[in-house]
Parts: structure tokens; sequence; C-alpha cells
């Protein structure tokens, strides 16, 4: 670890302030998808987490199996697409359907 020099910092704020906005975009995304389910459905899911997982793992496969970086992209959107409608489908749709004996 040595010393930063003057012109190394604006480097430094310029790399933090992109972490900062990449961060940022990564939250905004999550918690709109569950804003946009609990508004919509009236139910509560919190399996986004899992599903950015399950993105990142397809991603990873692909570009492994690929060396594509892009067609990797497109797999993790295709297979969480794919996971999503069938927890919607399966679960989600059962729950929505009851109504709440306190609502």
């Amino acid at each position: 670890m040595g010393v930063v020099q003057s012109g190394e910092t604006h480097g430094i704020y310029i790399h933090q302030t992109y972490n900062a906005i990449s961060y940022a975009g990564l939250l905004f995304c999550s918690r709109s998808g569950m804003s946009l389910i609990f508004g919509v459905m009236k139910i509560i899911n919190v399996a986004h987490g899992a599903f950015y997982l399950a993105g990142g793992y397809i991603g990873y496969v692909a570009v492994r199996w690929t060396g594509n970086f892009y067609l990797g992209i497109a797999a993790a959107c295709v297979g969480v697409g794919i996971i999503g409608m069938a927890t919607e489908r399966t679960l989600l749709r059962a729950w929505r359907d009851r109504r709440c004996a306190r609502c």
C-alpha cells in the first residue's frame, strides 16, 4: 500500500462515484419491482433477491459455455423471465385470487 498521489485522487473519486451510481441503480430496480408487485397484485413478494441471484448464475453459466458476454446477458434475462412467469402462475396467482378476511 503506497501513498496516493495527487493525480490519482480524481480517479478514485470517479471510481467511487461510478460504484455508488451502479449500486443505486441496482437498489432502484429491486425496490421498484417490489413496489410494482405489491401495488398491482396486493401481495408482498420478497423473492427479488433470489431472482437476481438466479439471473447472475444463469448469465455466468452462459458466458462460461459460449464465451460471449452479451449472450450471457440475454440468457439471464430470458431465464429470469421464465422463472418469474412460472412463479407468478404457480404461486402468486392463487394468492391473488384470495381475499383477506380483515380487508
